[in-house]
């Protein structure tokens, strides 16, 4: 639903819907998610200075998850660790299968008073703005443990890299290390260039772009040459190729590439015969 309301802003947008407009769209990583959450969780107190500078960061956050931005790092994290604060204490060890889109159940815990956020394992009454509190403190202490002490050197693309292992050699030890390859990318679960994540337990690997469009194209139907599209590797899975992983960054940074050339000369057929006396 985040998605459809960005794509539906865009296309609404004063612009024509030419083809540069639709590979605009495309590739927006604008989170209407953080633009719906990130009031209530800005409302809460900061609980010392580092939360205070976090908060004061997120405040003029244009709400692109941009790779080379703390922000979308630390509003990830935040919104991550208040989900386990708020779900934590009811679920338990089932919380593992609630981590995953907590944008629109976190708005209805937070909408009026709720249960929601008071720990049961406590004896005192907590509400959400506390636990929204606490949860940031939390949040960045972590963050500092993982990538440096300098919010300055802190960047969403450290944590959300999409892998690409090779299909066959991946599965073979060190080998895969070897041929496999990766690129820091933008977006998150709710922008329009989808940079889906697992949101597992381990800190390190729970950010990672695990799904989104391998493959994008923008077909003008006026001119069909001038089609335009991009695949997230490349174009050969041999990794002695040039073109092994030639297009991972051009996909991550939304270019395109057209097919040139002959019609006729790019038609071949292949003729599979059985051996004789097989």
């Amino acid at each position: 639903a985040f998605r459809a309301e960005r794509i539906r802003e865009l296309v609404n947008g004063p612009t024509s819907l030419d083809m540069e407009a639709v590979a605009r769209i495309q590739t927006d990583a604008l989170s209407p998610g953080a633009r719906r959450i990130l009031p209530h969780l800005l409302a809460a107190p900061s609980a010392n200075s580092q939360a205070e500078d976090a908060r004061v960061r997120l405040a003029a956050w244009d709400l692109v998850m941009d790779r080379t931005r703390p922000e979308p790092l630390i509003y990830s994290a935040w919104l991550w660790q208040f989900n386990q604060a708020v779900l934590a204490d009811e679920l338990g060890g089932e919380i593992g299968g609630f981590t995953q889109g907590p944008v629109s159940r976190l708005l209805s815990a937070l909408s009026g008073e709720t249960p929601w956020c008071d720990d049961i394992t406590t004896a005192a009454r907590e509400d959400c703005a506390a636990q929204i509190t606490a949860a940031l403190a939390t949040t960045l202490e972590r963050l500092q443990a993982v990538y440096g002490e300098d919010m300055d050197d802190w960047n969403w693309g450290a944590a959300h890299i999409a892998r690409f292992p090779h299909p066959v050699l991946s599965r073979i030890p060190l080998l895969g290390d070897i041929f496999g390859f990766a690129v820091e990318t933008d977006g998150g679960e709710y922008t329009v260039n989808r940079g889906g994540m697992s949101l597992g337990a381990v800190e390190v690997t729970r950010y990672e772009h695990r799904h989104g469009a391998t493959f994008r194209a923008l077909y003008d139907l006026a001119d069909l040459d001038n089609s335009r599209f991009m695949i997230a590797t490349g174009q050969s899975g041999n990794p002695v190729s040039p073109h092994y992983g030639s297009l991972a960054k051009r996909w991550r940074d939304g270019k395109y590439v057209k097919l040139v050339g002959d019609k006729a000369a790019m038609q071949h057929e292949l003729l599979l015969l059985p051996t004789s006396g097989d």
